[in-house]
C-alpha cells in the first residue's frame, strides 16, 4: 500500500525494521499507511527504504526478497 500511496502522492517509502511496517511519507513529512496517518500513533525508527540499500544491504535484500518481492 505504501507504493500506491507513493505513486499517487509522491514522497518517500520508509521502513520501520522493528515493527517491519511500510508507510509512505507525504504531506509535509507526515507518515501514512493504509490506516491514514500514522506518525502521530506509531513511533519507533523511520528509514527510507531506497537509502536502507547503501546503510544496511543484507537487510535490504531480506526485506525486499520477502516482502516486497514475495519470494522465498
Amino acid at each position: 500500500f505504501a507504493l500506491i500511496l507513493h505513486r499517487r502522492f509522491g514522497g518517500e517509502i520508509m521502513y520501520n525494521p522493528i515493527l517491519c511496517h511500510f508507510a509512505c511519507r507525504i504531506n509535509g513529512g507526515h507518515l501514512y499507511d493504509i490506516t491514514g496517518r500514522i506518525d502521530n500513533v506509531v513511533t519507533g525508527p523511520w528509514e527510507n527504504f531506497n537509502e536502507m540499500e547503501y546503510h544496511n544491504p543484507v537487510h535490504y535484500v531480506r526485506v525486499l526478497k520477502n516482502c516486497v518481492e514475495f519470494r522465498a
